[in-house]
């Protein structure tokens, strides 16, 4: 790619990103905390856009530019579209330990639960399905593209890799690369 291309695509990212902010934003006054958004990804189809901050998830249409859904998911991993850009998928093992309201300038406890996948339809907005992982605390974590294997390494620098839908565990011990 070219000098001249690079530039323009990368111009026509940031102003997706700031329409993408301006129609969340009017759509939902809660969508955009002070944080603002964590990440941006596009679908492999390029017809979507993922727009993710710390209280949840937006899909929007690319064109026109529409918000399709919102998912709540507070404190999520990085969300990820499926390879066929039908579904959202993502690890949920952060909670606040107190669901009390945070005060500006307070610190909010958070809390490792057992990690979760999530698997959300992008085109009619239903939750499809939820994997928990009992028994497992992920320092670190990724999940295959389709959403399918998540691996993971513990405090204790064990690596796990998990067949998501069988809950199925396979362990190796210390995972350091040293």
């Amino acid at each position: 790619m070219t000098m001249v291309g690079r530039q323009a695509t990368l111009g026509a990212i940031r102003r997706l990103a700031t329409a993408a902010i301006l129609v969340i934003a009017t759509t939902s006054a809660a969508v955009i905390p002070e944080a603002g958004l964590r990440q941006l990804r596009f679908s492999p189809d390029g017809r979507y856009v993922l727009a993710q901050d710390n209280s949840g998830i937006a899909v929007l249409t690319v064109s026109p530019l529409a918000v399709l859904l919102r998912i709540p998911a507070e404190l999520a991993g990085d969300a990820q579209f499926t390879p066929d850009s039908h579904q959202i998928v993502f690890l949920k093992s952060l909670a606040p330990a107190d669901h009390k309201p945070s005060v500006a300038g307070q610190r909010i406890l958070l809390a490792r639960s057992a990690p979760r996948v999530e698997r959300w339809n992008v085109l009619d907005g239903t939750h499809v399905d939820s994997a928990e992982i009992k028994g497992l605390n992920c320092v670190t974590h990724e999940l295959s593209p389709d959403g399918s294997i998540l691996a993971c390494d513990d405090p204790e620098g064990t690596l796990h890799i998990i067949d998501v839908p069988q809950v199925k565990r396979y362990t190796r011990g210390n995972s350091s690369l040293s």
